[in-house]
């Protein structure tokens, strides 16, 4: 896979499979990649495109309903086109303009079409962190940006008109909405390349780059998710051959508008600490790194430090370095945003590390890495947390086009069935202040790998959303919860292994107590974590968890 990855082939990785003599992969190739890898020894098998339905898009009369009727637009007949997202989002900001913004972005497609984005956030804190969410970056995967207009319609509808947000049979409070709203600020880029979904609807449905002229070159187009400056130059997954049908990185890293919009938001809006960003397909929940395997003991083996055997996973002479407490966040977050996935009509998506193996394979220059790696690189930077969804199932070979544009029918279901996946990531993100963040990750770093403690954490973190809506139900006790994990936290950004603080303890205790009879299935946990902080009073923190 390895030695395929590097030749720049559009294969798509949900088709992997093992077989007697090796493995294969389905792939859409040209005459010449084809006579390549069979000179170079691989056996190809051509199979005839099977017929698939004819594209479904939205009639051009969804745009003039959304100008009188939004509830209308919410559910059109087909795949939305650039003009009708642009109007989306219009229509978004005409509804809603108590919390919703248009962020226009400073460059527009190579064809000269605007992009946007929609800033949503309510209320009247100041502080606060922001999640990112974008859509669209591979032209053929169209049913993404769609997914992104519907959640945020039925996001926003929820928070003015004051209801549930119900995804099928899954349902958050509105307590949860107002919750996020009031407490985030959220981006919206439903679609990142405008021109490439325009050219798979009216010219080439398997087209997966942007349009840009390649000097030099007849050749059209660059993988805008192989753009970025992370490991750019090392060729992991990419190629730098301008005629390449799906895998040309571009002539350098953010050459392309489309990218430099990207960290155009990330620049503009330090504040930024989360970012999903939604592909098709495979039902894959991937985190960082995508370059190689993960390893949490050596920090100096990591992306800035040239090493040749970067780029083979499961040699064991490369891995790339993440904070053990990032990857207990990562298989976290993906696990609640899996089994939120589950609950909706039983689709079960696979949660693994970017380049793990069979599914997916090593990459560079992508977004997810990009954003997760400017942490690193300058500390001064806040660090973005960021997760890839592959949505929509697999499909089988032959069939490739149905996974990347399902049936509309079948499309809305996968729109539906990932709302809540979004909502769960968000509520990751958000903590009852940045005190919250600041002491999970002082938690993380002292926990021991196993025993109670280990056991009473993982299972309160597992029911955080539930605790998060129940704070959020109550706001005197989400400000007393606040405030006592601002004091640990100042303690914590002043020393490696705090001192527990009585005070703090007392405020949390009425906290406890609270969430106890809310939440039935958090009660062992808090109380067991309540009796060892009561005790520990006056220790540090890695000496009570450890007792």
């Amino acid at each position: 896979m390895r030695a395929l990855s590097g030749r720049g082939l559009d294969l798509f990785r949900a088709t992997v499979a093992g077989a007697d003599d090796g493995v294969t992969i389905a792939g859409y190739l040209s005459v010449a990649e084809i006579g390549g890898l069979a000179e170079d020894g691989y056996t190809v098998t051509v199979q005839a495109v099977r017929e698939t339905p004819p594209l479904e898009i939205a009639p051009p009369k969804v745009s003039a309903i959304a100008a009188q009727d939004v509830e209308t637009f919410s559910v059109p007949a087909g795949y939305l086109p650039y003009s009708q997202i642009e109007g989306w989002i219009s229509s978004m900001v005409r509804l809603s303009p108590a919390f919703c913004t248009r962020v226009q972005l400073p460059l527009t497609s190579v064809e000269g079409r605007p992009i946007s984005a929609l800033r949503i956030r309510a209320g009247d804190r100041a502080e606060r962190d922001g999640v990112l969410l974008l859509g669209g970056a591979h032209a053929r995967e169209l049913i993404n940006p769609d997914l992104l207009c519907h959640w945020m319609y039925h996001l926003t509808s929820a928070y003015r008109k004051d209801t549930d947000l119900t995804f099928g049979p899954v349902a958050y409070s509105n307590s949860t909405v107002r919750l996020l709203l009031d407490s985030l600020d959220i981006f919206i880029v439903p679609l990142v390349n405008p021109d490439g979904r325009e050219f798979v609807m009216s010219a080439d449905r398997m087209w997966r780059k942007n349009r840009s002229y390649n000097p030099g070159s007849d050749c059209r187009g660059v993988d805008v998710n192989r753009n970025y400056d992370f490991l750019f130059d090392s060729g992991i997954g990419t190629t730098a051959f301008p005629c390449d049908y799906q895998t040309y990185r571009g002539p350098q890293a953010f050459s392309e508008p489309e990218t430099r919009n990207i960290r155009w938001l990330l620049d503009v809006f330090p504040h930024i600490i989360g970012m999903v960003d939604v592909h098709s397909f495979g039902e894959i929940i991937a985190y960082p790194w995508g370059d190689d395997d993960n390893q949490t003991t050596d920090p100096a083996m990591n992306f800035r430090v040239p090493h040749p055997d970067r780029g083979t996973p499961n040699d064991n002479l490369y891995r790339e370095y993440m904070p053990a407490e990032d990857l207990d966040w990562y298989r976290r977050t993906a696990g609640l945003m899996r089994d939120a996935i589950t609950r909706v009509r039983g689709s079960v998506y696979t949660v693994q590390q970017s380049v793990s193996p069979p599914l997916l394979y090593p990459v560079s220059a992508s977004v997810d890495d990009y954003a997760y790696s400017r942490n690193f690189i300058d500390p001064a930077k806040r660090k973005v947390r960021s997760i890839t969804i592959e949505t929509s199932k697999p499909v089988p070979r032959g069939e490739e086009l149905r996974g990347f544009q399902p049936v509309y029918e079948e499309a809305r279901q996968v729109m539906v069935e990932n709302g809540p996946a979004l909502i769960e990531f968000c509520l990751s993100v958000l903590c009852p202040g940045r005190g919250a963040a600041a002491m999970r990750t002082t938690l993380d770093r002292h926990l021991p790998e196993t025993g109670a403690v280990r056991a009473a954490y993982d299972h309160l973190m597992s029911l955080s959303p539930r605790v998060m809506e129940a704070l959020a139900a109550e706001p005197d006790m989400r400000a007393g919860a606040a405030k006592a994990l601002a004091q640990l936290a100042d303690r914590s950004a002043h020393d490696h292994d705090p001192v527990l603080d009585e005070q703090a303890i007392t405020d949390l205790t009425p906290v406890a107590a609270y969430l106890a009879q809310a939440v039935p299935e958090a009660q062992p946990a808090l109380e067991a974590l309540t009796a060892l902080a009561t005790q520990s009073v006056g220790s540090p923190i890695s000496r009570a968890l450890k007792s």
